[in-house]
């Protein structure tokens, strides 16, 4: 008679990482594990260092495979999973040594980022500030109506991609001690994203005028 095995997989919540946090995240597999299976956008990797030669920016689909003991960490563009096959000592010691690992480096933000709830409400209130400027057409009302409608367009922008496509963000050229900032990484889309919530400010501004010389 012998026990059956039994596996655990748990789901990981959203995190960022950078070259180095994936040498250390391969080195907790190795310290537990005979081989370690590397794989990202379709090549199998000798080993991690490799990652670099895909001149990859960002990476959203990871897959890490310790065999002997068996454990797998799968990241993917909608969610993290860890698996153990069985729930034996070293096992359940990498799965926690990884989990504590990744809550490190989890994305702190992505509660506000990622919550549709507030990104679907901020697009009526800026329209609500834009229905202000319409019936005030002065710099005040015009300057709050660009402000809320450039923050609705960049709340909704990052829901979007951080919801449906970016449940991982992996960048790896990057160290996280030389990583880029947020507004560094992403300047150009945030420049449009406040020339269009000018332009349509400047578009109501001037509709509203040329309707109130309107006999």
């Amino acid at each position: 008679m012998r026990k059956i095995a039994k596996s655990k997989s748990e789901t990981i919540g959203p995190v960022i990482l950078y070259f180095d946090d994936l040498g250390l995240l391969v080195d907790i597999f190795n310290e537990a594990c005979e081989s370690v299976e590397i794989e990202t956008n379709g090549y199998e990797l000798d080993n991690i260092n490799e990652i670099k030669d895909l001149r990859e920016e960002l990476i959203t689909s990871l897959s890490i495979k310790g065999i002997n003991p068996y454990v797998t960490l799968e990241f993917s563009p909608h969610s993290i999973r860890l698996y153990i096959s069985e729930e034996s000592f070293v096992q359940i010691g990498v799965l926690e040594s990884v989990k504590n690992f990744l809550s490190i480096r989890a994305r702190k933000w992505s509660w506000l980022t990622q919550n549709s709830f507030g990104a679907g409400a901020s697009i009526p209130i800026a329209f609500s500030f834009i229905i202000y400027a319409f019936n005030k057409p002065d710099l005040h009302s015009i300057g709050l109506a660009t402000l809320t409608l450039g923050i609705a367009i960049m709340w909704n922008w990052s829901n979007y991609h951080g919801t449906l496509n970016r449940h991982t963000i992996i960048y790896p050229l990057e160290n996280r001690r030389g990583k880029r900032t947020f507004f560094q990484r992403n300047k150009d889309q945030i420049v449009l994203i406040f020339l269009t919530a000018i332009v349509t400010s400047v578009i109501t501004f001037l509709v509203t005028k040329w309707l109130t010389n309107v006999p």
